[in-house]
């Protein structure tokens, strides 16, 4: 998703397996990702855009997969 610097995105998420969560962008070919959450079946944050930029947010399971829900919540930032 587009994210304008100082746009917040609430995240909130479960899973029935343990998985990798994480919020990401390009720079050049280099991969950068401010939040990153190893091997958890829950969790739940507000990120905050320093950069305007296109953003990804991934959920990874091993290979027994996994069933996710989740809520995500775009504010802009006042300008």
């Amino acid at each position: 998703m587009r994210l304008a610097r100082g746009d917040r995105l609430d995240w909130r998420y479960q899973s029935s397996e343990s998985l990798t969560f994480n919020i990401h962008y390009r720079e050049g070919n280099a991969e950068l990702s401010p939040v990153v959450r190893e091997r958890s079946t829950n969790d739940a944050g507000t990120f905050e855009a320093r950069l305007d930029e296109d953003y990804c947010l991934t959920w990874e399971s091993g290979p027994p997969g996994a069933i996710i829900g989740y809520r995500i919540l775009l504010r802009p930032a006042v300008r």
